[in-house]
């Protein structure tokens, strides 16, 4: 059983309603039925969550922020929009800031502290919606900095990036359509985000190459050297379109279908020396057997590829891969929320959802997700667990079948004002 636990402190003000990476097409499935009820009111306050979520000693760093050398204000325009772009690039940084809490690099690491640093700039020659990488390795086998460029991506010939930038990037309720699965979600109609590349999930994916998951500059990761990944050559028939082959990782913590395709389908993607990214799901959800290992792909921050109008958490896999192969001291991002409850930072109505019906997995129909939502009190808190009664293949573990799409998830929310729409199914 895969088990999903945050804990979630947030300013509940109002009760009214209210790569190389290539785009894929959004794959869809029924949005679960959803009823309301409002919650007892509580006293409107904010909490910070270091009670909750624990102090990081991690120290992620953006070195060149605000130089120049960004080009922010040359490709969002200067002042508030470029800062309003470098707010998410923060919340990115962030997002991993808050998961990986030790580093543990070996003393005496040059380039340490911060334990990595990252020069992030906007490419202004590059027109299409995509970015790149390299990380630096240090001589204890683990990251230590970081190097990612952003194309431009001007699609209208007015100057400036149309990468959507998210006025509130800590919040996901622009995403609120789809539950592609616990860390990954699309966007409702109508929805700013609609239809745009979102750049909190490029660069997250991109960071998530510098955290370790890499190819470039990354020889002497212990990732790669470590004796984690094996080839399992059989070719990416799934975002890779053929091109690259599908890779086994095992870890003490997870097993995760992985790939070296870097890019998607040739001749824009090709074949690297090292399984970079997380592999996208097959038709069907069919899984992979190698090794006595059955593992699904799934839609993530580790996956070559991105889709228009779809934001990516950092998942709980990537988190486990890092720990297994860097020995990281981690927060499970699933502490940080998911999909399944999302809070509307403006308007602090909290909505909770369930699993989707009609999920296919290794080409079987599971009919209905039965679904158990409750919503409990605790002190100064209130509890939601959602039981998912069909998830997402991949999410899991990899250790056993079930993990791979049971969800049992709890939520905590202290001291607030929350108005809670949720789905329920039997």
């Amino acid at each position: 059983m895969n088990i999903f636990q945050a804990a979630f402190s947030a300013a509940f003000f109002s009760s009214k309603q209210s790569s190389g990476r290539i785009a894929r097409n959004n794959r869809s499935k029924n949005l679960p039925k959803q009823r309301d009820f409002q919650l007892e009111p509580l006293e409107s306050r904010l909490l910070l969550s270091a009670d909750l979520l624990g102090t990081a000693t991690s120290t992620i760093v953006w070195a060149n922020r605000g130089q120049a050398s960004d080009n922010f204000d040359t490709a969002f325009g200067a002042g508030a929009p470029a800062q309003a772009a470098r707010a998410v690039i923060d919340a990115a940084i962030d997002a991993w800031n808050r998961v990986v809490v030790d580093f543990h690099h070996a003393a005496g690491v040059g380039g340490v502290p911060p334990d990595l640093s990252e020069t992030i700039s906007i490419n202004l020659g590059g027109t299409g919606f995509g970015a790149s990488t390299s990380t630096t390795i240090g001589a204890d086998g683990k990251p230590t900095a970081g190097s990612v460029t952003i194309n431009l991506a001007d699609q209208d010939s007015d100057g400036l990036s149309d990468w959507w930038v998210d006025p509130t990037p800590n919040d996901n309720s622009e995403f609120m359509g789809t539950i592609n699965n616990a860390f990954t979600g699309t966007a409702q109609a109508g929805s700013p985000a609609s239809g745009r590349f979102d750049l909190f999930s490029v660069t997250l994916a991109e960071l998530t190459h510098n955290m370790g998951i890499a190819n470039s500059g990354a020889a002497t990761a212990l990732y790669n050297t470590g004796g984690f990944t094996t080839d399992t050559g059989i070719a990416d028939d799934a975002e890779g379109g053929g091109t690259g082959t599908f890779w086994l990782f095992q870890g003490p913590d997870v097993a995760s279908l992985m790939t070296n395709d870097n890019g998607g389908p040739a001749p824009g993607g090709s074949a690297v020396t090292f399984p970079l990214h997380t592999a996208g799901p097959r038709a069907g959800n069919a899984p992979i057997v190698f090794g006595g290992q059955t593992v699904f792909g799934v839609d993530d921050n580790g996956n070559a590829s991105m889709a228009s109008g779809q934001r990516t958490l950092v998942s709980n896999k990537t988190a486990l891969i890092l720990k297994d192969a860097y020995n990281y001291d981690i927060v499970m991002p699933e502490t940080f929320g998911t999909f399944y409850a999302v809070l509307n930072e403006t308007t602090g109505v909290l909505t909770v959802r369930g699993g989707g019906d009609n999920t296919v997995i290794n080409n079987v129909n599971q009919g209905a997700s039965s679904d158990n939502i409750t919503v409990t009190r605790s002190g100064d808190s209130i509890v939601v667990s959602v039981d998912v009664g069909v998830d997402v293949p991949g999410t899991g573990t990899g250790h056993a079948a079930n993990d791979q799409r049971r969800l049992c998830k709890y939520l905590r929310y202290r001291k607030g004002q929350v108005h809670q729409r949720a789905g329920r199914r039997r």
